[in-house]
């Protein structure tokens, strides 16, 4: 079996990222370059550019490289293509209702949380809620420092076990009222925003930091490509 396409590659990122739920200025895809049909051997993974992008791609030989956040990359400044997916990485492989990362905590049960504008008349998830082993919220924060090596903060102190857990990307005071009435014990994002807080009625809320869970994300995306790609190494610039 040969080495996949541009194009190839672009489809099952597509299809990974599901990107058909978004509008179609926030899909990414293609950033810079030309999707021939030239195979893809070596693919490399980085979150964003930096100095030192062009001696790296040279010395791994890659064949083309994807990018979360290519914004700041002159279109030509490479010569390999560059892919890149923003808002479907960020929502489907860090913090929303990421199924990979729902596995890895043992939430079942999932339901959706949270909702964007709808695109082709549906509207998609910005997270899950899940129901989980009893476990104190101490266990828990090993638990979630070790997936995402650290944390930003731990906020909030439950007096019983976690057996309900959201996972949102986001984080305000109406998410965190749905999340109350819905029986969540532990509310885990990226960013925390502590004006959101009411101390009287919020979950424990964990987050990770914005850095780390698109780290998770990109680890992520790197474990899940060799099943789809097996005639491509993928190199990851973590």
């Amino acid at each position: 079996m040969s080495a996949p396409t541009i194009n190839r590659i672009l489809q099952h990122l597509d299809e990974l990222m599901h990107t058909d739920r978004y509008d179609t200025d926030e899909r990414g895809g293609l950033y810079a370059g030309k999707a021939s049909g030239h195979p893809v051997t070596r693919l490399g993974l980085a979150l964003e550019p930096w100095p030192g992008l062009t001696a790296w791609v040279k010395q791994q030989q890659l064949d083309a490289v994807w990018l979360h956040r290519p914004w700041k990359l002159s279109p030509n400044a490479l010569p390999v293509p560059v892919l890149y997916h923003h808002l479907p990485f960020d929502e489907q492989l860090t913090m929303g209702y990421n199924v990979q990362l729902a596995s890895c905590l043992q939430m079942t049960g999932l339901e959706e949380f949270g909702y964007k504008q709808a695109v082709n008349g549906l509207h998609r998830p910005i997270g899950m809620i899940g129901s989980v082993a009893p476990a104190t919220q101490q266990q828990w924060e090993h638990q979630l420092e070790s997936i995402f090596n650290g944390f930003e903060i731990s906020a909030g102190q439950l007096t019983g076990n976690i057996q309900r857990v959201a996972v949102v990307g986001a984080m305000n005071e109406a998410l965190l009222d749905e999340a109350v009435s819905r029986g969540v014990h532990l509310y885990i994002t990226g960013q925390y925003r502590p004006a959101a807080m009411k101390t009287h009625q919020s979950p424990a809320v964990f987050a990770t930091g914005h850095e780390r869970c698109e780290q998770y994300g990109l680890w992520t995306l790197a474990a899940l490509l060799p099943a789809k790609l097996p005639e491509t190494t993928i190199i990851l610039h973590a």
